[in-house]
C-alpha cells in the first residue's frame, strides 16, 4: 500500500487510502505542491517498515480513537449546530 501511495504521489495523484485526512493535513500545514503526497507516502512507508512489529501490540480501541479524532477534525464544528437545527 505504501508503494502504491508513493507511485500515486509521483504521478501527481492522491494516495489510495486516507485521502481525506492526508489532504486535510496538507492543506492545514500549507502544502501547495503535489510532492507533499509523495513525501507523505515515503514517510508512511518508512514508519510502517521500521515499526511494523510494534503495531501488533496496539489495541484496536486506540487505533479507532485515532481514526475518530482525525475524522472529526475534517469538518467545521459550527456546521454541527447548523445541521442539528
Amino acid at each position: 500500500m505504501s508503494l502504491a501511495n508513493i507511485a500515486s504521489g509521483v504521478l501527481g495523484g492522491t494516495p489510495c487510502t486516507g485521502v481525506l485526512v492526508r489532504t486535510a493535513v496538507n492543506v492545514k500545514t500549507g502544502a501547495t505542491d503535489k510532492i507533499s503526497q509523495l513525501i507523505n507516502g515515503v514517510v508512511v512507508g518508512i514508519v510502517v517498515i521500521a515499526l511494523f512489529p510494534a503495531f501488533a501490540y496496539i489495541p484496536m480501541s486506540c487505533i479507532a480513537a485515532i481514526l475518530v479524532t482525525s475524522a472529526s477534525r475534517l469538518f467545521p464544528k459550527r456546521m454541527i449546530g447548523v445541521l442539528w437545527r
